[in-house]
């Protein structure tokens, strides 16, 4: 078996499943065979270490220049569903609103040196926040009810850090949410396989992904469109990478479009990721990091 980069991906040299029995799989098959390789992806990976980057453009209309959201670098340590995520902001574009004057909207500005250190697991979750603009200890904790939402208020894109294909399309909800018509499965680009659905209780809403059979079925990319238009209003990219012979997503390129004005790219790539490294608990706990005494600690539960 020969491993090689190609159009972005990392594919396995060997051949397609079906060519050596004659029979292509069917689309229950094929769907079969993507909801298997996540369950496998998911049993597989008990433990993960990694470093990446973050970076977030956005426009607010077609004919603006492209500026940066947000950019920075981020570490990741899991294990068994407990997360750690220590977030490196070298830039975060936000709106500031200056007192007394007529432009309540504001004015955009950079904060630049902020860390965010996100702790939790499926029950709880903690942002804690280091930053020259809290006052005054540079340091805020806040309490979730959840993991995702620590995630989410904490402004990473992505709401399984290790699992990030479960950020891109899951088979199951897809089954379950189809408006009657099976998905209907076409020979794709770079020998991928390309599926067409609609979305039920949308007349106008259609999806198309991809999946890769040299990658053991896994999913490569996702689209959301809305009739008739051809241009996607939310688009996901994958890179597929191998280690320890664990299946992972190296990038996640996504690309959210609005109303066919501005667009937002966000990018989550990993330089660094190691499946089922040794883990420390204590990297879970609130007390590895250096908290003042008098930093404000808020119920964001309710």
């Amino acid at each position: 078996m020969h491993v090689k980069w190609l159009a972005g991906l990392v594919l396995v040299a060997m051949s397609l499943p079906w060519t050596a029995s004659g029979a292509e799989p069917s689309e229950a098959e094929i769907l079969e065979k993507a909801r298997e390789a996540a369950i496998a992806d998911a049993r597989d990976m008990r433990s993960a270490y990694g470093k990446g980057i973050l970076l977030v453009r956005r426009k607010a209309r077609a004919d603006e220049k492209e500026v940066v959201q947000s950019e920075g670098t981020f570490e990741l340590f899991w294990k068994e569903g407990r997360c750690r995520l220590d977030l490196h902001l070298t830039r975060h574009r936000v709106r500031v609103v200056i007192l007394g004057k007529e432009d309540e909207a504001g004015q955009e500005g950079d904060l630049k040196g902020e860390r965010r250190v996100i702790l939790g697991d499926a029950d709880s979750g903690t942002v804690v926040t280091f930053s020259p603009r809290i006052h005054p200890t540079s340091c805020q904790i806040e309490n979730y009810g959840s993991l995702d939402d620590a995630i989410a208020f904490a402004e990473f894109p992505f709401r399984h850090p290790a699992h990030l294909w479960q950020d891109v399309l899951n088979v199951d909800r897809l089954i379950t949410n189809l408006d009657g018509d099976p998905i209907a499965f076409a020979d794709g680009k770079n020998g991928r396989l390309e599926g067409r659905y609609r979305v039920k209780n949308s007349k106008k809403s259609h999806g198309v992904f991809e999946i890769d059979p040299r990658t053991g079925y896994r999913v490569t990319s996702h689209q959301t469109l809305v009739d008739p238009s051809t241009t996607p209003l939310v688009e996901k990219q994958v890179v597929w990478g191998q280690a320890e012979s664990v299946w992972f997503v190296k990038e996640l390129h996504l690309t959210e479009r609005f109303g066919g004005e501005g667009e937002t790219r966000t990018s989550v790539t990993y330089t660094t990721f190691a499946p089922n490294q040794k883990v420390d608990d204590a990297v879970f706990d609130l007390k590895s990091l250096e908290i003042p005494a008098r930093a404000r600690d808020l119920d964001r539960s309710k």
